[in-house]
């Protein structure tokens, strides 16, 4: 027995099939809206798991953060090259390799800014942490939660008293203040 919660309505499902067929049908909703779908995951295990799924649903993945290394681990290096190659998969900041760290750091934040606004046309960006308490999850959050047409999925365990669990028991209305990255002299910091 599997549950997930829609709007605060907890629904129980009987296989991982059905679980999966509740994900299609949310994504295929939320593109016909001209939306996109962020799936804040657990890095290990969860972000490769979850990119599998997307492109066997025809959907075009964004991977970032720690799931753009354990992606190519867990799933391997060939398979990844090769949904890159077919244009299934993007992975941030993976075509600005070879520039100069600030160069690249400069078009890398483009890009994600451009993925969150909806430039890239419908993707499922797949983004740890889960818990939206760090990570390039609240990157994507602060930018695709406030407009109704886009939809956020935590395929995952919601702790207590982690940033995702507020969310998912947020009133509509009602706003919380995530904790984002600034930049530094090092690179990223909180």
């Amino acid at each position: 027995e599997r549950s997930w919660s829609y709007n605060k309505v907890r629904h129980v499902v009987s296989s991982t099939d059905e679980l999966d067929s509740q994900l299609e049908k949310i994504c295929w909703q939320v593109k016909s809206r001209g939306g996109i779908v962020q799936i804040a995951t657990f890095a290990g295990n969860r972000s490769s798991e979850m990119l599998l799924k997307v492109i066997r649903m025809g959907h075009k993945a964004v991977v970032d953060g720690m799931a753009r290394d354990m992606i190519r681990v867990e799933i391997g290096e060939e398979r990844i090259a090769q949904f890159v190659a077919e244009e299934k998969l993007i992975i941030v900041g993976e075509k600005y390799k070879g520039l100069s760290r600030e160069d690249a750091d400069v078009l890398v934040e483009a890009q994600r800014e451009a993925i969150a606004k909806g430039e890239y046309g419908f993707v499922v960006v797949i983004a740890p942490s889960a818990t939206l308490d760090q990570g390039y999850s609240v990157f994507y959050a602060e930018r695709t939660l406030p407009d109704s047409k886009n939809a956020l999925i935590i395929p995952g365990y919601l702790f207590p008293d982690s940033t995702s669990r507020q969310i998912m028991e947020l009133d509509r209305g009602r706003t919380i203040k995530l904790n984002t990255f600034v930049r530094n002299k090092n690179g990223r910091g909180r």
